[in-house]
């Protein structure tokens, strides 16, 4: 198929004017690759040279491992934004968390956050009046990934899986309780995803673990699951850099809830093992981090993957009165229905163990920030309450809402950073 020009007709709008579009350009998406070398010589180039700008800032260094910079655009459209000349990501450093804690104590950097989310509180605490604190759902879904491919064919496997998982005490040993259960529908999508109070009365999602483990337990045993023998859930090796225990946690806590001893966890890669083997069916099961949550409707995701011609449909599932929804559900333009049809998906999923695509929690991430910042956030800091970030991604508003206010008494002895 190759590029086509659609000549659209035109009708009076409600002034009675009429506008006449002549012709729009529509290529399909493989002719995009053409459309960059033509228009773009160097396009396979990753550096800042090679990056047009349209919005409020322009990249004016970006190379591996070394800082981020990015300046104001003189040529963006708002006049008068944004507020600040520009801004530096100093990669390097933010890999070294006590580096990075130093730097901003020292005001080098304007904000700080870490694994542990009692480091943040305890600097906020230790200089009050002088920091606030930022609480933020982290978009990437903690995920559990059961291939259904290869050693858990039966669906009462994957699902008595889902149901033996303790969330919340996971939650609890990673997180220090800093973080909220997510149903197949991430809670950061509160406007689709099952509201907490029903979440809580649902398979794997009960407060009341005697219930969920007595039913996994069933379903193990019915299913043959101790016949499928060593059982190796493979841990990303971004995420043991963060939680190097995870390795012992997961298998413990599934032996003990299936009352077995065939669970284990090795080290595994992304990159070089779980990406590559995802389309063709033979990617290990592993826990860790998926995708980023980027946008506040569930419903392509959703789609995408579990339906039967879903791009990411990896478990190859195909459940009639679940591709019905699916369907149903993306070419609804009644905001409440689609919701209603949503939730209904949603309990479809969980009564089949989420086919193996187990999402787990989102945790929440704690900042501690100067007084004189201010990002782009969705509730300011009160009196005695923290301030609310987007927990979807919200970079687009920095020229908005990312300001330095100079006239604040902790702004004194700020570094004096230049691009």
């Amino acid at each position: 198929m190759t590029g086509q020009s659609v000549a659209l007709g035109s009708s009076p709008g409600p002034s009675g004017v009429s506008v006449r579009f002549q012709a729009v350009s529509v290529f399909p998406s493989g002719a995009l690759g053409s459309v960059s070398v033509e228009f773009e010589k160097n396009h396979t180039v990753i550096t800042e040279e090679a990056m047009p700008a349209t919005g409020a800032f322009i990249l004016r260094r970006w190379r591996s491992g070394e800082e981020i910079k990015a300046e104001r655009n003189p040529k963006y459209f708002r006049e008068g934004r944004p507020y600040v000349d520009g801004w530096i990501y100093p990669t390097g450093l933010f890999e070294d968390p006590n580096a990075w804690r130093i730097a901003f104590e020292q005001k080098q950097v304007d904000y700080f956050y870490s694994s542990d989310p009692n480091l943040p509180k305890s600097i906020i605490e230790s200089r009050p009046g002088q920091m606030y604190e930022v609480l933020t759902g982290v978009g990437n879904t903690v995920f559990m990934h059961l291939n259904m491919n290869q050693q858990f064919k039966d669906v009462r496997l994957v699902k008595a899986l889902h149901t033996a998982f303790d969330r919340r005490a996971v939650i609890q040993a990673f997180h220090q309780g800093l973080a909220q259960v997510s149903g197949p529908v991430p809670w950061l999508q509160e406007g689709f995803a099952i509201p907490p109070a029903e979440l809580a009365n649902l398979d794997g999602y009960r407060t009341n673990r005697d219930e969920d483990i007595r039913t996994a337990r069933q379903l193990w045993q019915a299913a043959g699951g101790p016949a499928l023998g060593e059982i190796n859930i493979k841990i990303p090796d971004t995420w043991l850099a963060v939680w190097p225990d995870t390795v012992q946690i997961i298998p413990n806590m599934l032996n003990q809830a299936l009352g077995v001893n065939q669970f284990r966890s090795t080290r595994t890669s992304y990159n070089e093992e779980i990406i590559p083997n995802l389309f063709n069916g033979q990617f290990p099961n592993w826990f860790g981090w998926t995708s980023q949550v980027t946008g506040p409707d569930p419903r392509e995701t959703l789609f995408s993957v579990f339906h039967p011609r879903g791009s990411q449909n990896f478990q190859k599932v195909n459940n009639p009165e679940l591709t019905s929804l699916l369907e149903a559900a993306i070419q609804e333009t009644d905001y409440q229905r689609a919701v209603d049809i949503v939730r209904r998906i949603q309990r479809i999923l969980i009564d089949n163990g989420q086919y193996g695509n187990v999402v787990l929690y989102n945790y929440i991430l704690r900042t501690a920030v100067w007084n004189y910042f201010r990002g782009a956030i969705k509730k300011p800091p009160s009196p005695g309450e923290p301030a609310l970030g987007y927990n979807i991604f919200s970079g687009h508003l920095a020229a908005d809402e990312m300001w330095l206010n100079s006239n604040d008494p902790t702004f004194q002895g700020r570094a004096n950073i230049s691009l």
